[in-house]
């Protein structure tokens, strides 16, 4: 996608998912689909998440990376290996915004990404991931961010609390049974982090707002 605004011409690219991410994911579908005479099964997330939409946003100087939940993954054509190979990230295009995939786990981190496609300290921002003992990112997974800037943020650095909500136990088994997890309450007054420039003036640095408990990583 293309166009002009008051700030100048900007361009919107998806880099993800390549061809055969997709087919990939039409593969996975297909495996949920009963033959004759079996019942319907539940539809489990899959990991990892084929689908996943990066976006390359450039708008007068500026370039930003929205990394969705893109991971890493061992092949030259998919995952963020894949992004990799396309024409835009081989012309040369340094980001100064980050949006770093899949909470900053290690699942979504390749270092290649940082060193040929994001400039030296960036700003990057990320959302955390608690459940259960699963919690990210880790302090390494932390750390191997901080490696790369001076400007990461996260819009949580505690674990969220998420208390179950209680019903009887016969609503309890058919809310699992359609649910991964069950039901929880979440946050009303999540985190966020607020990245400003003012782009039609020639500024190239971002004025980073962090709200509701938002934090350096």
């Amino acid at each position: 996608m293309e166009g002009s605004t008051s700030a100048g011409y900007f361009e919107v690219w998806a880099l993800s998912p390549s061809s055969g991410e997709t087919i990939k994911a039409i593969q996975s579908l297909g495996k949920f689909m009963p033959k004759d005479g079996e019942p319907m099964g539940n539809v489990k997330s899959q990991t990892p998440n084929h689908l996943a939409m990066v976006l390359l946003v450039s708008v007068g100087d500026f370039n930003i990376l929205l990394g969705a939940d893109l991971e890493d993954v061992n092949s030259p054509v998919l995952g963020w290996n894949g992004v990799l190979t396309t024409t835009v990230a081989k012309s040369g295009t340094s980001c100064t915004l980050f949006k770093i995939p899949h909470h900053g786990s290690v699942t979504g981190y390749n270092a290649a990404v940082w060193q040929q496609f994001v400039t030296q300290d960036a700003v990057a921002v990320l959302t955390p991931f608690h459940r259960g003992k699963c919690q990210v990112p880790s302090p390494a997974e932390a750390q191997a961010v901080i490696n790369h800037t001076a400007n990461a943020f996260i819009t949580a650095k505690n674990p969220l609390v998420r208390p179950r909500l209680k019903k009887p136990a016969i609503v309890e088994q058919e809310i699992q049974y359609v649910t991964e997890g069950g039901l929880h309450t979440e946050r009303t007054d999540p985190g966020a982090i607020r990245c400003r420039s003012v782009i039609a003036g020639g500024q190239s640095s971002w004025d980073v707002a962090l709200i509701n408990g938002a934090t350096k990583l």
